[in-house]
C-alpha cells in the first residue's frame, strides 16, 4: 500500500508540513508538490516490487525469509487501531508467543515530537528544514519507538534489496530482519560477533537468539 511522503510523520506534523511545502490564500489554503515534501523528508516512492497486505508480508517474513531453525518460533504482528484516523497501531515480534519486541504509534509519536522539539533548539540555523524531522526520526526509530506503518516501510526496504545492505542498513528494523534471514549462514554468523559488539541492544538481542537456534551459542 502506498502512502503519501508525508505520512511517515506523526499525525500532528502533517498539515504543519504541508503547510511549509506552500501555502495560499485568506484561507490558508493547502498547496503542496510531492516533490516539496519528498525534499523535507528524504522519502521518495518506493520501487513497484511490494507486498500490498499484512498477511502477504508476514507469509513472506516468516516463511521466505525466516531461517528454518526458527520458523514455528518467531512470529511477526502488526495491527492497525480501528479508529484512528490514518490507521496508525503497534507491531512486534514474537518468540514462542511472547512479544520480545513491540512498539506503537503512541510510543513513537511523543519520543519523535521530544526530539524534535529539541532539535529546533539546538539546530536554529540549519539550512536544510528537514534535518530535525529525520534525525528525530532516526533518534526514535534507534530508541525501539515505531508502528505498525514504520513495520510495513521497514519490510519493504528489507524486500528490495540485498541481504548484505539490509546487514548495515540504517533502519534497525531491516538488520533484524536480516539477522534472521535464512540467506545468513553459520559462517557469516560468527563473523559479525565483533559488529554486533557495537549495535544496538534490542537488535543485538536478536542475533543471540538467531545464534542460540543455531546451536552456535549455548543458553547461560
Amino acid at each position: 500500500m502506498w502512502r503519501e511522503p508525508w505520512t511517515v510523520l506523526p499525525r500532528r506534523g502533517k498539515e504543519w508540513l504541508k503547510r511549509q511545502a506552500g501555502q495560499s490564500g485568506k484561507q490558508g489554503k493547502l498547496f503542496y508538490r510531492e516533490t516539496d515534501l519528498t525534499n523535507y523528508m528524504g522519502v521518495t516512492p518506493m520501487g513497484s516490487k511490494r507486498v500490498s497486505t499484512w498477511s502477504g508480508i508476514r507469509n513472506k517474513l516468516e516463511n521466505d525469509y525466516l531461517c528454518p531453525a526458527l520458523r514455528g518460533h518467531i512470529q511477526y504482528f502488526a495491527v492497525s487501531y480501528s479508529r484512528s484516523a490514518d490507521h496508525e497501531g503497534r507491531a512486534a515480534i514474537r518468540l514462542d508467543g511472547v512479544e520480545i519486541l513491540r512498539s506503537n504509534y503512541y510510543d513513537y509519536d511523543q519520543n519523535y515530537w521530544d526530539r524534535y522539539k529539541k532539535l529546533r533548539v539546538s539546530l536554529p540555523d540549519e539550512n536544510d528544514p528537514g534535518l530535525p524531522f529525520r534525525l528525530a526520526h532516526e533518534g526514535a526509530l534507534k530508541d525501539g519507538c515505531f508502528d505498525n506503518w514504520l513495520f510495513y516501510e521497514a519490510f519493504h526496504i528489507f524486500d528490495n534489496q540485498s541481504i548484505e545492505k539490509s546487514l548495515v542498513c540504517e533502519n534497525p528494523l531491516v538488520r533484524i530482519f536480516a539477522l534472521l534471514d535464512r540467506r545468513l549462514g553459520k559462517r557469516r554468523l560468527l563473523a559479525l560477533a565483533a559488529v554486533m559488539e557495537q549495535e544496538l541492544e534490542w537488535v543485538r538481542a536478536f542475533y543471540v537468539i538467531r545464534m542460540q537456534a543455531e546451536g552456535l551459542m549455548t543458553f547461560p
